[in-house]
């Protein structure tokens, strides 16, 4: 019941600073990492993150009046509850939700709206940046960066549109130019010489300086002559629709072709995956991550990139997002220890990415709980609880110590005056974080499945206790350097000086015991191998021996192949025999009322045809929507959904959703085909993988996107199913008539 106020105030009011500042992806982060500090559910994430994305929007071009005739005040903190109440309005009646829509188009790339008053152009950028899709409005040009224009290109960004006065950033727009030609439109309103002339016939504080006038023209000339996608002109008297044929229509006329001319980006807008290390320094995760290529890994079409943490110039994360801006569905390893206090930046960049976060974490971990004292007797004792035990803290400084002098590019090896403590702080990092608060915490990252990999650190067979003298030292210098961290304790260099002597004298006396301990160098490499091979061909990428099987198995549809390339695929879709859908439905209405209700008021919808829309009617063509033109390109299209025509899925029926107005049954997906275990199973684009049962009269099959949220509102009835009931399907393209 709280839960609704705290996202309110802390998120959608708290968030409007951030959103200004750093646009809809700085919000949708910022709001991620405060339903994860509130320690709310994976599923309650998936739940909140769209209504999330569809105040951005609404926030992107908020309107002065409301539904209902009222005046609305300018949106800020505090009168931001007029505009929220009016927000979720609109949201519970499906709109501000095309970020959560596969079937709405995204605009992609930059607009540039140039006139000699950019106030001027107000209304206009509203209007187009809603009919575009645009994820974010600019009115400063000089403040898009190399970032920003790489994020516009991609599906999961979206485009951003950019009012600018004639007068400014030609010179900002000519650099991106060079690299981004292709993704920029310029559109010059009320920028014919006549027009410029007449604004300053009519404008107070410049008059009629012939001087200014002629520099105004000549810099309106320099934008037509940008390389750019194209350049557009629309009178400024064409932008108040007043009067105007559907010929004359300037601003219709230029939003399509800027739409036709999106559609065109051939963008990867598969997921990628975010390869991190929650360790210490010593851990051997700079072994496992050398020499790493494509083909040890099985990586057949996408980029791998290595970053390691010591020779990666300024702050690690917002310098490699541009490499994954630039290739979203790269595998991307983190070659660095990535401690709690940095999991929200892992995290925001998988949400903002859609990567799947792979934690490499070694095997056999258990917890390991010490009370921490001070020898001040009005001091209480606390209990600390660590994932990782002291063999491993033990191990990792001996490792450290066998570094040579001067040998590591982040400066911690034996010649490092406090490198055992310097363990040690790492090793402390993770006070009060279980195992099992690990592996929650990973599961919660961004907004896809996520996994673990746990490499073999120690030889197989039961651990041996720790030397009694090492385990006190080891107890010693986690008790001081907690006590250190909780202020609780002024440790000076010279206390440091001594436990970092005793560190090195027990570790050098245990050494042969610690080099018994692990395991061997080379097994623990194969075994991160081969798990983070099998983890990235579960990403999609096309199994060799499934390609050629799925050639086999449709050779007689692949004679026609040339022919049916050269049509427009509007959906991938999994068709499922309508028959079966029946049944289904008919087995659900013996063991529930309601279904047995909703079905007998509806028995002769029976006989009316799926295109008989303005008539109620059970749906025929019964299939589970994967992919649709809107979302994906056709090259995208057929690269990712080619091999799998003709093959069989079998899928899981989990719920019915219904109300008066259309029914669906909500389905889960399998990693694998039915036909062959080693082909990995694209996921639907649609956050609601479903079949469509019924629809009401005048009701379009598109509209069961909105059951969940009906059901949340109490305007749909959801059943569950006691045990999940199987559905075979085969994979086909559907194409425009």
């Amino acid at each position: 019941k709280f839960l609704p106020y705290m996202v309110r105030t802390f998120i959608c009011r708290n968030g409007l600073a951030i959103f200004k500042k750093s646009g809809t992806m700085g919000f949708e982060q910022y709001a991620l990492s405060q339903l994860n500090r509130w320690n709310i559910s994976k599923e309650g994430i998936e739940k909140w993150i769209p209504f999330f994305e569809g105040w951005a929007l609404y926030c992107n071009t908020p309107p002065t009046v409301s539904t209902s005739g009222k005046r609305l005040p300018a949106l800020n903190s505090a009168n931001y509850l007029h505009h929220y109440n009016e927000f979720s309005a609109l949201y519970e009646n499906g709109q501000f939700q095309s970020a959560i829509s596969s079937d709405q188009p995204t605009f992609r790339g930059l607009v540039v709206l140039i006139n000699t008053r950019k106030e001027n152009l107000d209304s206009l950028a509203n209007k187009m940046s809603i009919g575009l899709g645009c994820h974010r409005v600019v009115r400063d040009i000089n403040a898009i960066s190399e970032v920003d224009m790489i994020g516009s290109m991609h599906r999961n960004r979206g485009g951003i549109l950019c009012v600018a006065n004639i007068t400014d950033g030609v010179k900002n727009v000519r650099l991106f130019a060079k690299t981004f030609k292709n993704a920029i439109y310029i559109v010059m309103v009320g920028c014919s010489q006549n027009e410029i002339e007449a604004s300053f016939v009519h404008s107070e504080s410049v008059g009629s300086n012939r001087k200014e006038v002629l520099k105004t023209i000549g810099i309106s000339n320099a934008w037509r002559k940008c390389k750019c996608n194209f350049v557009a002109e629309i009178p400024m008297n064409a932008t108040s629709e007043v009067g105007m044929t559907e010929e004359e229509d300037y601003v219709a006329s230029v939003m399509k072709k800027l739409k036709e001319s999106s559609d065109s980006f051939q963008t990867d807008t598969r997921p990628g995956m975010f390869v991190f290390f929650p360790a210490i320094p010593g851990s051997g995760k700079s072994s496992l991550c050398h020499n790493l290529t494509t083909d040890a890994l099985g990586i057949k079409s996408r980029k791998l990139i290595v970053r390691e943490g010591d020779k990666t110039k300024g702050k690690f994360y917002p310098t490699i997002e541009k490499d994954i801006l630039d290739s979203p569905s790269s595998v991307f390893v983190a070659d660095k220890n990535v401690p709690p206090a940095s999991w929200s930046s892992v995290s925001n960049i998988c949400s903002n990415y859609r990567s799947m976060a792979v934690a490499v974490l070694p095997s056999d971990t258990e917890d390991y709980r010490i009370e921490i004292s001070h020898d001040d007797s009005t001091q209480v004792s606390r209990s600390c609880v660590f994932p990782f035990q002291l063999h491993y803290l033990a191990i990792c400084m001996y490792r450290v110590l066998q570094r040579a002098p001067g040998s590591h590019n982040g400066k911690l090896d034996s010649a490092t005056e406090f490198a055992c403590m310097v363990v040690v702080k790492f090793y402390c990092l993770y006070r009060n974080v279980s195992n099992s608060k690990v592996s929650e915490n990973i599961h919660k990252m961004g907004k896809s499945r996520n996994a673990i990999l746990r490499v073999p650190f120690f030889r197989e067979g039961q651990l041996p206790d720790l030397p009694m003298d090492l385990k006190q030292v080891l107890d010693e210098a986690v008790n001081l350097q907690v006590l250190n961290d909780l202020n609780m304790l002024a440790v000076n260099d010279e206390t440091m000086k001594q436990m970092e002597v005793k560190l090195r004298s027990h570790l050098a006396e245990h050494s042969n015991f610690l080099v018994g301990l692990t395991a061997a160098e080379d097994y623990s490499r194969q075994s991160f191998l081969d798990q983070f091979s099998n983890k990235i061909a579960s990403l999609g990428d096309v199994h060799e021996g499934a390609r050629e099987n799925a050639l086999r198995v449709n050779s007689q549809q692949s004679k026609s192949k040339k022919i049916m390339d050269m049509r427009q695929v509007k959906i991938a879709s999994l068709d499922v025999s309508q028959t079966d859908v029946h049944r289904i439905m008919n087995e659900l209405a013996k063991e529930y009322f309601s279904v047995e209700e909703f079905l007998q008021m509806r028995t002769s919808d029976y006989i009316n045809d799926d295109d008989a829309k303005r008539s109620a009617r059970f749906i025929q063509a019964t299939h589970c929507t994967f992919a649709h033109c809107s979302g994906l390109s056709q090259e995208e299209m057929h690269s990712t959904f080619d091999h799998l025509i003709g093959m069989q899925l079998e899928i899981c029926v989990t719920s019915l959703l219904f109300n008066d107005l259309i029914a669906a049954l909500e389905v889960s997906i399998p990693l694998t085909v039915s036909d062959d275990s080693h082909t990995s199973t694209p996921q639907p684009c649609n956050r609601f993988p479903h079949i469509t049962v019924w629809c009401g009269q005048n009701i379009q099959a598109w509209q069961s996107n909105l059951l969940p949220k009906q059901v949340k509102a109490n305007q749909a009835n959801k059943v569950e199913l006691k045990k999940p009931i199987s559905l075979r399907g085969k994979f086909s393209f559907w194409y425009e008539e």
